[in-house]
């Protein structure tokens, strides 16, 4: 699992100097992805941000921030499970985007050619009828 820089929302007494604001504080973990905490008067929010050039941003409420109540990983997330399940979102968010399916564990070389045949065929190349389909 890759690590992210916190900057300021890792914990409750990180976001506490915060200012109550509806638009987020954005953590970016990585290029086109972002956590976000949107702080309210009576503790905040976490939203994913999911951004691809060639369609919209979509956005997703993950649950409340344990600011105020502890966190039970499910209603309640801290910072660290507030990356976690946006990450979970962000191969959905990528598949609904793009219709393409994301590769979780191991990938065989079965899984490239499938791969590969499948996109000659939404590409409508000629050849496809030649190749021998794995089993």
């Amino acid at each position: 699992m890759s690590r992210t820089k916190l900057s300021g929302l890792g914990t409750r007494t990180d976001r506490l100097p915060l200012k109550p604001r509806n638009s987020p504080y954005w953590l970016v973990m990585e290029m086109g992805r972002a956590l976000g905490y949107r702080k309210g008067t009576n503790g905040g929010t976490w939203v994913a941000r999911f951004h691809d050039p060639c369609a919209p941003r979509l956005f997703k409420p993950l649950g409340a921030a344990d600011d105020i109540t502890d966190a039970d990983g499910v209603m309640v997330l801290s910072c660290a499970q507030a990356q976690e399940k946006a990450r979970e979102w962000f191969r959905t968010a990528y598949s609904q985007v793009t219709g393409e399916r994301v590769q979780v564990g191991v990938y065989t070389v079965k899984d490239a050619v499938e791969g590969y045949l499948a996109d000659r065929e939404r590409h409508g190349m000629a050849t496809l009828d030649l190749a021998p389909r794995a089993k």
